[in-house]
């Protein structure tokens, strides 16, 4: 029997002019996701936005365990992905993954791509493919006041002002690297928890509302996807633009600092500043350690922790490597080797924002001395 999200896609161009081959665009994908969204309740829109610096994104061809066929229209791109997980306790011993996503680039070198597929498909074989994709493939790294201040942005419009209603936050405490899932009822509750218990948002599930109607119904999480359930789709789309801002400033430090080119090898250095002390005593050296630890495909050495810290971390992927020092108790700062990546840059800061604490990513200045001050 043909599921109701194939029938969905079956008929996406073909039941009407407007979304034949010639016509289909990115609005008009809008449009039939949101009829079908209101027609189909248990359905759910998933999407994930993210930086692609490679010439043109793959859409035929090959991997390991997975593959993907694209079809070109105006300005999207509809892939079909099948993959298989080969595991030794799955009946038969492996199990597939099969379903469609669409591809649209929104500006220069950040995508966004949409699919109707369950959340199996979405995250085993969509999320996935990026990951494959390293490293010219890379995430938002969000944290939780910037999630916190897109949802807030639409408490306090001068044109129109809704309710946010928080229904479920998944926090994840660092203390015991596990998630914790909570009810609250408003956002200051959220950001209160988070500066006093030394928490970060993971994912919010949250309404939107315009006094008693409903105008959106969904999920954001601070690796740039957002699940639209119920409602219009505009503030899906509007989540999606006000991501790109922090992103963007963040992945423009990151470029700033890629010296694998020959021209960037003067660029400067990325420093984490925290308000806090983050670097006090064995134990916060421990979680940072245990930080770089965590993230796939790398490796790191301690040279020093007392009274300073040098850790020389190596990535995998691509040969990245950088040196870290602590040289105070608030600020890790983040020294590149001539071969290091935006890439790199971002899967080391993604982790230490995540599981040793959110700091103020920014360039390091370096002092800025003068033939004067050398002569004293």
């Amino acid at each position: 029997m043909m599921r109701e999200v194939d029938k969905m896609f079956e008929g996406l161009f073909d039941l009407k002019d407007l979304y034949r081959h010639s016509e289909a665009n990115f609005k008009n994908l809008q449009d039939v996701f949101q009829r079908h969204i209101n027609e189909e309740k248990s359905v759910k829109l998933r999407s994930t936005v993210f930086f692609y610096k490679g010439e043109d994104f793959p859409t035929n061809t090959d991997f390991d365990d997975l593959s993907i066929s694209g079809e070109e229209f105006k300005d999207i791109t509809k892939i079909h992905l099948k993959r298989r997980i080969n595991r030794k306790d799955l009946e038969g011993g492996y199990r597939d993954i099969e379903g469609i996503f669409f591809l649209h680039r929104i500006r220069d070198d950040y995508y966004i791509a949409l699919t109707l597929e369950d959340r199996d498909f979405f995250e085993k074989g969509l999320l996935k493919l990026l990951k494959y994709l390293a490293p010219k493939y890379t995430k938002p790294v969000l944290t939780s006041h910037e999630i916190l201040d897109m949802l807030y942005s639409y408490t306090g419009s001068e044109e129109k002002s809704y309710h946010v209603v928080p229904k479920q936050t998944v926090f994840y405490d660092r203390s015991d690297s596990s998630d914790i899932s909570h009810t609250y009822n408003s956002l200051d509750d959220i950001s209160y928890r988070c500066k006093e218990e030394n928490l970060y948002v993971n994912k919010i599930r949250f309404e939107i509302r315009e006094k008693y109607r409903l105008k959106f119904s969904g999920v954001i999480d601070r690796d740039g996807s957002i699940e639209f359930k119920e409602g219009e789709i505009w503030f899906m789309m509007d989540l999606i633009d006000k991501i790109h801002e922090p992103a963007e400033q963040k992945s423009a430090i990151f470029m700033a600092s890629d010296r694998n080119d020959f021209k960037r090898l003067t660029k400067k250095s990325i420093v984490l500043q925290y308000d806090i002390s983050v670097l006090s005593d064995v134990d916060d050296n421990q979680r940072l350690f245990s930080a770089l630890g965590n993230i796939p495909k790398s490796d790191f050495m301690i040279f020093h922790y007392n009274p300073y810290l040098h850790v020389s971390f190596f990535d995998y992927i691509d040969g990245s490597k950088f040196d870290i020092f602590g040289l105070d108790d608030k600020t890790l700062t983040l020294i590149p080797h001539k071969n290091a990546s935006e890439s790199a840059f971002n899967r080391m800061v993604e982790r230490l924002q995540k599981e040793f604490g959110e700091g103020c990513i920014d360039e390091y200045l370096y002092p800025d001395y003068s033939l004067k001050d050398i002569m004293v």
